[in-house]
């Protein structure tokens, strides 16, 4: 940013960040599937005051691919019978599953 006056002008350097990511939320809170189905997972990131954040990149995990799988959209396929946790993550923010 350059300010200019009478000739002589000065400037300062403005850096802008993005509001952190404060919480990630993920709909819906369970899901119940039988071996072969799928359930679409939902994860919204939120700012410390609970506003959503928009453009920001989530990270989908399942703690156990022997049960359960999940996309990169979030789309959870029941693999096998048994307990799986499904995590989101944006920018180091986790939701558990």
């Amino acid at each position: 940013m350059t300010a200019t006056s009478e000739g002589h002008s000065g400037s300062a350097t403005i850096a802008v960040t993005p509001v952190p990511v404060a919480a990630v939320i993920v709909t819906p809170p369970s899901l119940g599937l039988t071996v072969g189905q799928t359930g679409q997972l939902e994860a919204t990131p939120r700012d410390a005051n609970g506003t959503q954040l928009t453009d920001r990149v989530v990270t989908w995990a399942s703690d156990n691919v022997g049960v359960a799988t999940v996309s990169t959209t979030g789309l959870v396929t029941a693999v096998a019978a048994g307990t799986a946790t499904v995590t989101a993550r944006s920018e180091g923010t986790v939701a558990p599953r």
